[in-house]
């Protein structure tokens, strides 16, 4: 790491004591304020990666260089010509340098959403100027802080900092306060930085993980009011746990528990994709799983599918796992993963028993009364965070699963071969439409079926719209003056129009896309819900990479029921719930698409 000297300091530190707690708390805060609200060219042109490694290294030999104050200071000031910091509460004293005057032409930030990398998304970031017509500098809406464009801020430890959230710019565009030969220094000072790619064992890198992620969360995420918790409570309690970490993966897991607060069903922390495209923070390749599917029945995990060879069967319920509670095991899985509590149990129950490849222990079952050992060694597996690739069931495509009434799997048929079939579905007595997948990899002959092009316009006889998508439009920080940037949109009907009754089968598992489907069909009463509530979570996900490695995906935008009311954490509950049942799993059974059939099969009424 790097010292103030310019030499190379590897910041060392165990453990955390409470002064270097709030030392890092208060550099946080001021990291997060001047980063993306305070309107410098330098602010614009500087990297915050590196920044923040160097300032969370700096600090952490804070209380052996003079204090706190000087070394935020020289972190900042070269990005900030106009920061001013001093102790709090010391009204007497002046603030460093003259404020600059604010009559003519200005900048300041304007987020909608915020842009943290390239990819396309309705999230952008842009220093605008007051009246300026360019596409790049024009203002994105209707909103600035040059009514109060001083920002005055308590960062803790005893301090506070003055931001201005808008500075003059000349008539190149640029912002008249500068200290070229200081951020020269700084960035000569920040290429000697080394935080490469997984480079977790240095506890600075590791703080400036958790400072850009609570940062961009305490700014930027528009759910807090949901949660019921305090956010600010959280920064402390990471801050220690990244310092005190003692691998890369204590680290990792970490910051999943931090995401988790947020109970965000977008919010996963990654290193990579699997073959599967799903995120994961374990070695893919090193990762093995138990041979078997489980979900909760009786509140007990039950096993729903076995690969074979294997010495487990349909229906045994696992008491413990290498000793250890079933119960328990679970527990640990759902502290590592963020949603509504049905999303996180579903995820979890996905992932339940991994480990590394190799390991060797024993699983206790109790099967038709009797308990029974199963010796398991892990292999490699294929499970995700998302999904359980093991089948259940052979789940068709498209096929006719009672008389007049035909099953449509969401996953798996294509657009070609549903409208080859479009007529007889229209004319069907009834159509069960499947989110759930089975798991079977087979090439498909054309791209599957979408929702809202190809479903919905045959269920209604008149324009739909969907729900609220609403984009925070942001010019202050912790959240404050927001207003709100609505990007639904409607949906207009097609011919034929399916004359049955309809069903969805939903599980937790429907999130995001499934849940702007699932909202009109909701809200129009397009169809009847079978089976489980849906996620609880909507709206575009927004991408952070992190220092050190690793990018956290979560979710960026407001998204409500069409009536206004809370879809985070609640989702869409179904008309007709389905509660697994042993005796259906040891037979085999769909009961699911059983209770579906039974009510499409039922006297008519409405869908």
């Amino acid at each position: 790491m790097v010292s103030g000297s310019g030499l190379l300091v590897r910041a060392d530190i165990s453990p955390a004591d409470a002064a270097t707690v709030e030392r890092l708390a208060a550099y946080a805060r001021l990291y997060g304020y001047v980063r993306w609200f305070q309107p410098s060219d330098e602010c614009a042109e500087v990297d915050w990666d590196r920044l923040a490694v160097l300032g969370a290294s700096e600090v952490l030999q804070a209380h052996e260089s003079g204090g706190l104050l000087p070394v935020l200071d020289r972190v900042f000031r070269p990005v900030a010509p106009t920061l001013g910091l001093r102790r709090a509460g010391s009204a007497e004293v002046k603030w460093p340098g003259e404020l600059p005057e604010l009559s003519g032409r200005v900048t300041y930030w304007q987020h909608r959403g915020v842009k943290l990398v390239s990819r396309p998304s309705p999230y952008i970031s842009r220093r605008v100027i007051s009246g300026d017509e360019s596409e790049e500098r024009k203002p994105l809406f209707e909103g600035s802080p040059i009514a109060a464009p001083v920002l005055i801020k308590a960062l803790g430890y005893d301090l506070e900092a003055r931001i201005l959230l808008a500075l003059p710019v000349d008539q190149e565009n640029r912002t008249t306060e500068a200290l070229d030969t200081e951020f020269a220094a700084l960035k000569e000072r920040l290429a000697l930085v080394e935080y490469v790619q997984g480079d977790l064992n240095d506890p600075a890198v590791r703080v400036a993980g958790v400072v850009v992620l609570w940062n961009v969360m305490q700014h930027f995420f528009p759910y807090h009011a949901e949660t019921g918790i305090d956010w600010t409570d959280q920064l402390r309690p990471a801050l220690r746990a990244a310092i005190e970490a003692e691998t890369p993966d204590d680290y990792r897991d970490g910051l999943c528990r931090l995401v988790a607060r947020l109970q965000d069903g977008h919010g996963v922390y990654y290193t990579e994709m699997n073959a599967q495209r799903a995120p994961v923070h374990e070695h893919a390749d090193t990762t093995g799983g138990l041979p078997i599917r489980v979900t909760m029945v009786d509140n007990e995990v039950s096993v729903t599918a076995v690969r074979e060879p294997s010495g487990f069967l349909k229906g045994d319920v696992i008491l413990s796992v290498g000793g250890i509670p079933a119960h328990e095991v679970l527990a640990a899985r759902e502290e590592l993963v963020a949603g509504s509590p049905h999303l996180r149990r579903f995820r979890a129950l996905n992932r339940f028993g991994q480990g590394p490849v190799g390991t060797t222990f024993e699983v206790l079952v109790l099967r038709d009364g009797m308990q029974v050992t199963v010796p398991v060694t892990l292999e490699t597996d294929q499970r995700g965070y998302f999904f359980n690739a093991m089948p259940e069931f052979e789940l068709p495509s498209l096929a006719e699963v009672a008389p007049g009434i035909f099953y449509v799997n969401l996953v798996t048929c294509t657009k070609t071969d549903y409208a080859a079939r479009l007529d007889d579905l229209a004319q069907a007595k009834g159509v069960i439409f499947d989110w759930r997948w089975d798991g079977r990899r087979r090439p498909l002959s054309g791209p599957p079926i979408s929702v809202v092009t190809d479903v919905i316009p045959h269920l209604t006889e008149t324009e739909v719209r969907s729900a609220p998508f609403l984009v925070p439009q942001i010019v202050l920080p912790d959240r404050e003056g927001w207003t709100w940037w609505d990007g639904s949109w409607p949906l207009k009907p097609k011919l034929p129009r399916f004359a049955g009754k309809v069903a969805f089968i939903t599980t937790p598992g429907v999130v995001s896309y499934g849940e702007t489907c699932m909202a009109i069909i909701d809200h129009y009463r397009l169809a009847k819900i079978v089976g489980e509530p849906t996620a609880g979570c909507n709206g575009n996900a927004n991408f952070l990479p992190l220092p050190g490695g690793g990018t956290l995906m979560w979710t960026g935008m407001r998204v409500t029921k069409h009536d206004g009311s809370q879809l985070y954490l609640h989702g869409y509950q179904p008309d007709i719930p389905v509660a697994r049942t042993i005796v259906a799993i040891k037979a085999g059974r769909d009961d699911v698409v059983e209770q579906a059939i039974a009510m499409i099969q039922a006297e008519k009424g409405d869908r």
